[in-house]
């Protein structure tokens, strides 16, 4: 599996901000509506200097590993599309808020208003899911990196132990990419 591009911001200083009305105004971002911006900076692993393009993308992470958890390949599944809009804010966005750095619009960041952008970003995929007409279509036309995450992986790994068993198969879940955009894996059993 090829990694996903990882892509370099250069190192200036933040002027991506977060609005009253519940948007972020992305520094580098002119010709894309902010949910767009927001969804590729995540998909393409853009690695950045700035706190606070860092802070958003790691919380648009979390937003497109649940996307992928509830996609499916197999096509002669229906997807319902209602569940996207079902993924809700991780219990951690109130760890997300303690950590987050100063920025420009900072003092709007709360709960509420985390919850307004993450539901923003979520019905920008639902959107797009629709119009790929499934989750998977989307993801691995607009992150292929992601593709396998939330999927099940079987490994054929050598067994020392055994001279009669040679082999073993191991089932992992892909839960994550890491920073080189692998695909985190745990054992089956603890996932």
């Amino acid at each position: 599996m090829d990694a996903a591009p990882i892509l370099t911001q250069t190192n200036t200083p933040s002027i991506t901000k977060l609005s009253r009305q519940g948007r972020i105004k992305w520094a580098n971002n002119i010709d894309q509506p902010w949910e767009e911006y927001w969804f590729n900076i995540c998909a393409n692993r853009v690695k950045t200097l700035d706190p606070v393009d860092a802070f958003w993308q790691r919380i648009g992470n979390s937003c497109l590993t649940s996307l992928c958890q509830i996609s499916t390949i197999d096509e002669k599944v229906k997807e319902d599309f209602s569940n996207i809009a079902s993924i809700a804010l991780p219990a951690k966005a109130t760890e997300w808020l303690e950590e987050a750095p100063p920025m420009p619009g900072g003092e709007f960041l709360n709960l509420p208003m985390l919850e307004t952008l993450w539901g923003k970003l979520v019905q920008y995929c639902a959107n797009e899911c629709q119009q790929y007409g499934g989750i998977a279509k989307f993801i691995e036309d607009k992150a292929p990196g992601w593709s396998n995450v939330g999927r099940i992986f079987f490994h054929l790994a050598e067994n020392k132990m055994d001279p009669q068993k040679p082999f073993a198969f191991l089932a992992t879940y892909a839960f994550g990419l890491n920073d080189k955009g692998e695909p985190k894996h745990l054992p089956l059993a603890n996932a």
